[in-house]
């Protein structure tokens, strides 16, 4: 299979994440986004995610990526399993071939799970390579540091739905529809920090440090967006957002430690301090 450089539309993200948080719900394994895609539908669009990262909430102590990646595979014939490029790496990679949707068939932001109804044609000319988008799975343990998350701190996007197979009905055999789930903005942010704080690492290699300004325009897009967020009412100090598991500090330690780091950031980009204090003030309950 050939890879697509073509961009991808949101279209085409809005239906990898169904087909993803549908095969997984066949498990009965619960995700949510984090990354690029989360931040995305927080309100980040200088950009359209060009992968998906999405981390199982509920993993058995049994699991590995790879483990979940072979379920997936078996739910969903339109994933596929290549092994990975960067040598020596034994893991294997995951892409969703995306199939063409007519955008007007999508008419409200309840359906776009239910694209696969509204698939034109297959692309006549075969030789034409398909789109592809790229999905990482990841568990607790690696990126929060903790072997669960407690899906009732997650926040529901009830714009954007997909099929779930956990809560079928029993009579109908049916599956019912489900609302994806983010992780809290303020832990979105931290995590783009704690990208940041491993690139900025004197020891990083190249292709780490090249990512800095990535990670540097993301955050302030991110913290451009929970100051708007604060003005407008958002209280993230509200249950269930408080007195809850470290997992919400996005693999720091403890609170002391993000502190330094926001110390470092706001030393090289003095003008994000007000986003950085909005961003504590949700902590500091915790």
């Amino acid at each position: 299979m050939s890879l697509c450089d073509s961009p991808l539309k949101e279209n085409d993200i809005v239906h990898t994440i169904g087909a993803t948080f549908s095969a997984l719900s066949r498990h009965g394994l619960e995700g949510c986004l984090i990354g690029s895609a989360a931040a995305y539908f927080y309100g980040m669009r200088y950009r359209v995610p060009n992968d998906l990262d999405v981390v199982v909430v509920n993993p058995s102590p049994e699991h590995t990526t790879d483990d979940i990646k072979d379920l997936i595979a078996q739910s969903d014939k339109r994933f596929s399993l290549v092994p990975s490029r960067v040598p020596g790496s034994v893991h294997q990679v995951m892409w969703f071939s995306i199939e063409d949707v007519d955008e007007n068939d999508v008419k409200s932001p309840s359906k776009k799970s239910r694209v696969r109804a509204a698939q034109r044609q297959r692309r006549q000319d075969e030789s034409e390579a398909t789109r592809l988008c790229k999905v990482d799975i990841l568990i607790p343990s690696i990126y929060f540091g903790s072997s669960a998350l407690d899906s009732f701190s997650l926040v529901p996007d009830h714009s954007t739905t997909f099929e779930s197979h956990c809560e079928s009905d029993s009579t109908t055999y049916t599956p019912t529809m489900q609302t994806v789930k983010y992780v809290p903005l303020p832990t979105l942010i931290l995590l783009k920090l704690s990208a940041w704080k491993d690139c900025s690492a004197v020891h990083a290699s190249q292709k780490l440090h090249e990512a800095i300004p990535k990670h540097e325009l993301d955050i302030e897009q991110l913290l451009h967006i929970i100051i708007m967020a604060a003005g407008n009412g958002a209280a993230f100090q509200d249950p269930p957002f408080t007195n809850r598991s470290n997992w919400t500090l996005a693999g720091f330690p403890d609170i002391m430690e993000v502190r330094r780091c926001i110390a470092k950031y706001v030393k090289k980009w003095p003008r994000t301090s007000c986003g950085w204090f909005t961003v504590l003030k949700a902590f500091a309950s915790n």
